[in-house]
């Protein structure tokens, strides 16, 4: 549980929760949102969208993403490979599963 002691901490989660199912780190010039589900742009140089589908890799290639941050659980993945089709395209991959508590 995440205390007042914790300030910056507490906000970190919050925004991360804040965060729908992936982040993708763009060039840190000012780029178009990509045309992927759900896609917005928090702050410069980084996009958060919805599930991404397999042809959505290759359009944040084109657009120059670098990397793509997977926040679901292993137990909601689609219905490819995304990590493998993500490093295939030449963008790192990391996957940081947020679950919420089950009381």
């Amino acid at each position: 549980m995440v205390t007042a002691r914790h300030p910056l901490l507490s906000l970190v989660l919050a925004v991360s929760l804040a965060l729908p199912v992936a982040a993708c780190a763009a060039p840190s010039s000012s780029h178009p949102v990509p045309d992927v589900g759900n896609a917005v742009s928090p702050v410069p140089g980084v996009v958060s969208s919805g599930r991404l589908d397999a042809s959505d890799v290759a359009t944040l290639q084109a657009n120059g993403f670098r990397q793509v941050i997977d926040l679901t659980p292993d137990d909601e993945t689609p219905g490819f490979d995304e990590a493998g089709l993500v490093r295939e395209a030449g963008m790192a991959y990391a996957n940081l599963p947020i679950r919420v508590r089950q009381t």
